[in-house]
């Protein structure tokens, strides 16, 4: 890959409690409910390269080979402790941006986990790193993401096309930042 050396995850990840979540990293018993969970055209359709269908294969290339290179989470509802989706900071090369990337499976969608998951993970991400900034994006249909982003912060930048691995076609993406400074004042106590 780079070097002869894959990359290495941004932040070293800890386990995350929120209000409703516990966010931990994903280990092979996630498998079956990651696989029904991600297994839906409405999910992988929303994200750049999520292959769909999306079988037990994939779920194992995930865990063996996505989740050390990445710093991902599981995201696991706190009342019972089932498996959501993941959440996750990553760089595409060694130089490039740090960027933020989530989903969860449709029965938990409409419900702030999302929100809830993205921020504690950027709080995380910004008080164990040097980063400055992240990015994220979202499809052109997929409003309720950019509503994520935004309610932590994000600001758009631009928009571009990329080839949509699921829909097998180009699409729009807005393209968002959220910088340390910003993030900063957000959370701090006088912006409460």
């Amino acid at each position: 890959m780079y070097n002869d050396q894959p990359p290495t995850p941004p932040i070293d990840i800890a386990p995350i409690a929120t209000q409703r979540l516990h966010l931990r990293a994903p280990v092979r018993d996630d498998a079956p409910a990651l696989v029904q969970l991600a297994n839906d055209k409405g999910v992988a359709s929303q994200l750049a390269s999520m292959p769909h269908p999306y079988g037990p294969e994939d779920a194992a290339a995930f865990l063996k080979d996505i989740v050390p290179t990445q710093s991902n989470w599981a995201i696991r509802r706190a009342t019972d402790d089932a498996f959501m989706g993941v959440i996750g900071l990553f760089q595409r090369t060694p130089d490039a941006p740090v960027e933020l990337g989530y989903w969860l499976g449709r029965p938990y969608w409409g419900a702030g986990f999302a929100t809830e998951a993205a921020r504690s993970v950027i709080a995380f991400g910004f008080s164990m790193s040097d980063i400055d900034a992240v990015i994220a994006g979202y499809m052109d249909g997929n409003n309720a993401s950019g509503r994520v982003l935004e309610k932590i912060g994000f600001l758009k930048t631009g928009r571009n096309p990329f080839k949509s691995r699921t829909l097998a076609r180009q699409v729009m993406q807005t393209n968002m930042r959220l910088d340390r400074s910003r993030w900063e004042t957000m959370a701090s106590p006088e912006a409460q």
